[in-house]
């Protein structure tokens, strides 16, 4: 049995760290019910000037996902005597940084006419709101309970430097939200380890920015996230990335460099500058590493894309009407959506069949009607994304069995296909 049955004790966790959770697990460790009260946005500003980072709802919530107290209730003034007594508590637990100060001297003494001690916990060296409030003085941010973290909403640094951190308190920055950092005058960013989404325009217009590290975590990275880095040399991808978008890099004319993982599977249109320094042009196609983002080709001709090429961009090819031909290695793994549309080899195909890039179906030509079988060729390898996509009527497919690759969305908006055909992502 533990030494107390009801333990009290209150603060504003702003910013939570490992102190206030040394001070919580302590308290719980002596008493059967843990009672937390978190002060209120309203009673911190007029005790202390200023609001907390970090607003009420949001304390409490974190509070409560330490799974520490039994109750987290507001603490709306400072009159602890009557909280205790309405509460019926038997201990009040304090951080031994307040002992022998006037206010808690004062209030012992009221306790103890009650039989209410004040239990002194030691307090956990190094730890501190008011420094962590100094360090996240450079941006707004906001805790997402659903996330578990902390995502950055605006910088306000000026810095050539910018180090976002790895965590604020005990929970990790995981955002990097839309423009919120749009126009720094930084040099050099290092992208804290835990990120792992970075949002739209986030380092929009950034035209200073020489050079940015990437982390491990990182997922996901909205459209235009680096448009205009006019000097940025050098985009490294970590692996686990599945998708580039739109817009990405446009704008970079300084890109000498760009590392594009095996995880990746979509790089989407106008990802990257056709003319950028980071793009290499072999018989007209143009790469970027092991893919394939465009083409310039002004005649009829035939093109072969290199050998160990992995994937094809959305929209390599659109409406490029000079293509007569094309060559794809066996290497090819991903053909992005809309690669061919409106080029010479989807302009020859007959009205109603199905276009082929070399031995990838990536689409049906245009006609009145949505077909209700489509017949692929034998030597069929793979179907690019979006392919097939919005055929309403179409109830059959024959000759998947020899298909290797089937590109997300193939059949997206087939409703009369068979529900056990195995039509999403590589098979």
């Amino acid at each position: 049995m533990k030494r107390y049955r009801i333990g009290y004790t209150a603060g504003v966790f702003d910013l939570l760290h490992e102190g206030h959770i040394n001070i919580l697990k302590r308290a719980k460790e002596q008493c059967e019910k843990l009672i937390v009260a978190v002060t209120t946005d309203e009673l911190c500003l007029a005790r202390k000037n200023h609001k907390p980072v970090i607003p009420f709802e949001e304390r409490c919530a974190a509070i409560e996902d330490t799974g520490l107290p039994n109750i987290v209730v507001a603490q709306k003034d400072m009159d602890k005597l009557r909280a205790c007594l309405e509460n019926d508590v038997d201990a009040v637990f304090v951080g031994s940084d307040w002992k022998d100060t006037e206010y808690w001297n004062d209030l012992e003494k009221k306790l103890m006419l009650y039989s209410i001690p004040i239990v002194y916990l030691a307090r956990t060296p190094n730890c501190s709101s008011t420094a962590l409030r100094n360090l996240v003085l450079k941006y707004d941010i906001c805790f997402y309970r659903d996330m578990g973290g902390y995502s950055i909403l605006q910088s306000k640094s000026k810095d050539f430097y910018i180090d976002i951190p790895d965590s604020i308190g005990v929970y990790p920055v995981v955002e990097i939200e839309s423009r919120s950092f749009a126009f720094s005058p930084a040099k050099r960013i290092r992208v804290g380890n835990n990120v792992s989404i970075i949002g739209d325009e986030a380092f929009f217009g950034c035209e200073d920015l020489e050079r940015i590290q990437l982390p491990s975590s990182l997922r996901k990275i909205g459209k235009a996230a680096f448009w205009g880095c006019s000097n940025l040399r050098c985009l490294d991808f970590p692996p686990g990335m599945m998708e580039l978008p739109e817009y990405l890099a446009q704008n970079c004319n300084a890109l000498t460099k760009v590392t594009i993982p095996e995880s990746v599977t979509r790089i989407h249109q106008k990802c990257f500058d056709y003319d950028s320094p980071c793009v290499r042009e072999h018989n007209g196609v143009l790469y970027i590493n092991n893919w394939v983002i465009g083409a310039k080709i002004d005649k009829n001709e035939a093109v072969y894309v290199v050998d160990g090429c992995v994937g094809i961009a959305d929209a390599a090819f659109l409406a490029n009407t000079s293509l007569a031909s094309i060559k794809l290695p066996s290497s090819i793994r991903y053909v992005g959506a809309f690669s061919f549309d409106g080029s010479g080899i989807w302009n020859k195909t007959k009205e109603g069949d199905v276009v082929y890039a070399d031995n990838w179906a990536v689409g049906i030509r245009e006609a009145d009607f949505s077909p209700k079988a489509i017949m692929l060729k034998r030597n069929t390898i793979g179907i690019g994304d979006l392919a097939f996509a919005c055929n309403r009527d179409l109830s059959f497919v024959n000759g998947l069995e020899n298909v290797q690759f089937i590109g997300r969305s193939a059949f997206k908006g087939c409703p009369r296909l068979s529900q056990g055909m195995s039509l999403g992502g590589n098979k």
